[in-house]
């Protein structure tokens, strides 16, 4: 808008229309929560890993406890907790469909899928609401998040697999330095860390250590990876590729790094100990 010293008043374009490029990270993690876009997608993002945490836990609810860290999670985690009931309640009625056509329904047979196989839920971690690890400076968010947490004592057993929803986890600070220290005292079979944070498509203009590529978690996993199973080589070839377009106009640049380890290839007997889940930003579609 241009405003004249004679007060004429008009709209002048200044640049050409650009495509609309925006950060998906700094949209559904920095939006106000209570949003009702935001909250669907954030419940969406949930619901997108229930079928990596499914084939994770062998579809073992009875010896799987369900959970969320930190408090920004749990919209996401109340996403997963309600697309695992309603596939419980498909299979279970269609047991009983089944069973009813076998003549094999009895009281037994319901008391099995009724009172056995449910997902089970506990908030095993508490965090103090004032305090965000995530936007601290680093060098104290490591002693910072040692007293944000507590946990609650008595709702694991040593039996059982402890899967936590973390809507944050990018550079994994956190989570590496203290989460699993803490949440290691309740003394589970294993712990699973699903991450519904959104995809950083773009630059996100808070730019919380978002420039350095070698801060995020999973640069550094997909490297460690390289590294133990051999391939240096492809590390080095991806940075010399890297280097050779530094002086190129961004349009005739490419992105080698994600080219090269989505082709990644891994011995077929490797199981991977990472966080799973990387639901796709266009997944989202139809979640409000």
């Amino acid at each position: 808008m241009v405003v004249k010293k004679d007060g004429r008043i008009f709209e002048e374009s200044f640049a050409e229309a650009a495509p609309l490029k925006q950060c998906s990270f700094e949209r559904i993690y920095f939006s106000r929560g209570n949003d009702h876009d935001i909250y669907q997608e954030r419940k969406k993002l949930g619901a997108l890993l229930s079928d990596q945490i499914l084939k994770e836990i062998g579809h073992d609810y009875d010896q799987t406890v369900f959970s969320f860290i930190p408090n920004t999670a749990e919209t996401a985690y109340f996403g997963l907790m309600q697309e695992l009931r309603l596939r419980r309640r498909l299979a279970v009625r269609d047991l009983i469909l089944e069973a009813s056509k076998q003549g094999t329904l009895d009281e037994a047979f319901l008391d099995g899928l009724i009172m056995k196989g449910w997902p089970r839920t506990e908030k095993v971690a508490h965090k103090d609401i004032k305090l965000r690890t995530f936007i601290s400076q680093e060098g104290g968010r490591n002693h910072l998040a040692s007293h944000v947490y507590d946990i609650s004592y008595g709702t694991i057993s040593a039996q059982d697999t402890l899967v936590c929803i973390d809507d944050s986890i990018v550079r994994g600070t956190t989570l590496k330095n203290s989460v699993i220290k803490i949440l290691s005292r309740l003394n589970p079979r294993r712990i699973i860390f699903a991450s519904t944070a959104p995809q950083i498509r773009y630059p996100d203009c808070y730019g919380i250590d978002m420039s350095q590529l070698g801060k995020f978690i999973a640069f550094q996993a997909a490297i460690s990876l390289l590294k133990e199973h051999g391939q240096d080589e492809l590390i080095r070839d991806v940075y010399q590729r890297c280097l050779a377009q530094a002086d190129k106009p961004a349009v005739e640049m490419h992105n080698h790094v994600k080219k090269n380890l989505r082709t990644l290839q891994l011995p077929g007997n490797f199981r991977s100990h990472l966080p799973v889940g990387d639901p796709s930003v266009g997944s989202l579609a139809g979640g409000g």
